[in-house]
């Protein structure tokens, strides 16, 4: 109720808001935040919407992610490292730490429909390699690390590492450019 009446109400909104915001917690996005984080978490649609803003790319077809062109081109959260190959390696749900991990927000990238069933589970370093080949600035425009290394299944969580750790950097310099605030006149 308090949300909807400074919407309402006020001659400055959005920096009202903020405000509110800041007064529970840091607008910076940490690193750690994405641990464990699942598609249903408002992080993963604010890294969304940031790659959206860049002009982000799907990984298999070089369309634009933020047009939709009909049901085949329709946007999804794949996972860059399969879960079926995860799995193997001990990430499925017997063991519940590691199946977070699998499933976090930060082992996805967005991808038209039609990419997803092309990607199946190709292996991320072989899939990442041709991305890269084909498509050079689509891994950045996605936070995705650049080092062929950590697209090895044996480097899955330091991959998770290094790209937490974009994604926080990119989105934080993003949020902090979005709008200039002005100090709302509470009271």
């Amino acid at each position: 109720d308090k949300d909807i009446t400074v919407v309402v109400s006020s001659k400055n909104p959005f920096d009202e808001l903020l405000a509110i915001i800041q007064t529970e917690r840091s607008l910076e996005i940490l690193p750690d935040e994405f641990i464990g984080v699942g598609i249903n978490h408002p992080l993963f649609n604010t890294m969304r919407w940031y790659f959206k803003s860049r002009n982000a790319v799907c990984l298999s077809t070089g369309i634009l992610i933020r047009k939709n062109m009909g049901k085949k081109y329709d946007l999804e959260r794949d996972h860059i490292f399969p879960f079926s190959v995860l799995k193997k390696h001990g990430y499925g749900m017997s063991n519940r730490h590691k199946y977070q991990l699998a499933q976090e927000i930060t082992n996805r990238a967005i991808l038209t429909s039609l990419a997803n069933r092309t990607k199946s589970d190709n292996a991320a370093s072989e899939y990442l390699a041709m991305v890269k080949k084909e498509y050079p600035n689509a891994l950045q425009l996605q936070c995705i690390p650049d080092n062929p290394t950590l697209w090895e299944i044996e480097n899955y969580e330091l991959f998770l590492e290094a790209r937490r750790k974009l994604l926080a950097d990119e989105i934080n310099q993003w949020l902090g450019g979005i709008t200039d605030m002005e100090a709302p006149k509470l009271g």
